[in-house]
């Protein structure tokens, strides 16, 4: 378990997943993790734009949660901030979660995708995030979402206690001491030739000089 809590960035549109963000907000911390939205972060210069993709940026691990709304845009015709993020996110290379709402689930009209663009949008979102290695967990209700998410960030944990950590020195192998030696027995051999090469100098350096002291100044 890292020393650390690991961040856990939750990614959505707001409009009709309420209580399922709550419900991924309460599995995160039960499971050691800190969770972070949009909306924890204080009003700030910073853009919208910038805030959000920080999120994707600081996070340990991205949990995506996917409806019938596409979320809201930065501006018309742009993508949103749920896009932006888990692209963002993407292109990072951050461990991503994937979760939609199954489809049987019956949902308010206002909560349901009308516009062409954003329908066809998430439609690519959906199709991004089930794609291999990830996989999309399809969830029924909040608690269902609540298991769902929990089992997997224990799953997350245990793979990344079995990591190699940054700035851990990894064990050594028996191959690996054999071939430091190998290495240090041929620099010893290096080095040693290079003292007698030194010593034969020296001694030369010390024969011409003792010629030189001893032969007689020439007189013009």
């Amino acid at each position: 378990m890292p020393a650390v809590e690991p961040i856990a960035a939750i990614c959505s549109a707001r409009k009709g997943l309420a209580k399922e963000r709550d419900a991924t907000m309460r599995a995160c911390r039960t499971s050691g993790f800190s969770p972070d939205l949009m909306e924890h972060k204080p009003a700030s210069i910073d853009s919208a734009r910038t805030i959000s993709l920080g999120i994707a940026e600081r996070c340990d691990v991205f949990i995506l949660l996917l409806a019938h709304r596409y979320g809201s845009r930065p501006r018309e015709g742009s993508p949103s901030y749920t896009d932006l993020e888990f692209r963002r996110a993407l292109r990072l290379r951050k461990p991503i979660l994937a979760f939609a709402m199954d489809a049987s689930r019956k949902v308010r009209p206002k909560h349901v995708e009308t516009d062409s663009d954003a329908v066809r949008r998430l439609a690519a979102m959906r199709a991004l995030a089930a794609k291999p290695p990830r996989v999309l967990r399809e969830f029924r209700n909040p608690d269902h979402l609540y298991g769902l998410v929990a089992e997997a960030l224990r799953e997350w944990l245990a793979r990344w206690d079995r990591a190699p950590q940054p700035g851990a020195t990894p064990l050594a192998t028996h191959d690996d001491v054999a071939s430091v030696l190998g290495y240090l027995r041929q620099a010893d051999a290096k080095i040693n030739a290079l003292v007698a090469q030194n010593q034969a100098l020296s001694a030369e350096v010390v024969r011409l000089a003792e010629m030189l002291r001893h032969r007689p100044l020439a007189r013009g």
